[in-house]
């Protein structure tokens, strides 16, 4: 099997109010469209849902992470939590000459604190997996080919982090300006 994981932590002013702010994040199923490689495929609930996660890597190899999430809000904490959802059935974990598929462990946390007139966000963004092995890389020792993808999952949590805070703020709309 193939081990990857990603993380990525951002800080960034929101341009609202706390409370507006929980609620506009708390709604998921609006901003997976600003998730970039993250498509939302099933919407179980209103917090509830799977996705999956599509790349292309070295030209060749087209990698597919599927995850079962929950999006819970921690109002007093002014926290709101992805993480795994439990009892879904897991897609089976296979690899073709040019695509590996599998599950994976998305999670984020994401914190709010009133700044000024806006609202500073805490995210920090998870992502891991497991892939079998293709038989064109089982020559290669497992080091190399977790480190191969560790360096490429870390390069698309950056990707995933960046695009959706650009998207959720463009979105949302420059209302008004932040002032501390």
């Amino acid at each position: 099997m193939i081990r990857l994981a990603g993380s990525a932590k951002r800080s960034f002013l929101f341009p609202s109010d706390l409370e507006t702010a929980l609620r506009y994040f708390a709604d998921m199923r609006g901003l997976f469209k600003y998730l970039p490689h993250i498509t939302l495929l099933k919407a179980y609930s209103r917090t509830q849902f799977r996705v999956l996660y599509r790349s292309v890597e070295l030209g060749v190899y087209q990698i597919r992470l599927y995850s079962d999430i929950e999006v819970l809000l921690d109002s007093d904490k002014q926290t709101i939590i992805v993480g795994p959802l439990k009892g879904k059935r897991p897609v089976r974990p296979k690899a073709g000459l040019h695509s590996l598929q599998g599950m994976a462990h998305y999670t984020s946390i994401s914190q709010f604190k009133t700044e000024g007139d806006c609202t500073r966000v805490y995210y920090h963004l998870n992502l891991k997996g497991e892939l079998p092995t293709p038989k064109a890389l089982s020559l290669v020792p497992r080091h190399i080919t977790d480190h191969i993808a560790e360096s490429i999952a870390n390069r698309r949590i950056f990707e995933i982090a960046d695009g959706f805070i650009t998207g959720a703020l463009q979105d949302f709309g420059k209302r008004k300006a932040c002032s501390p």
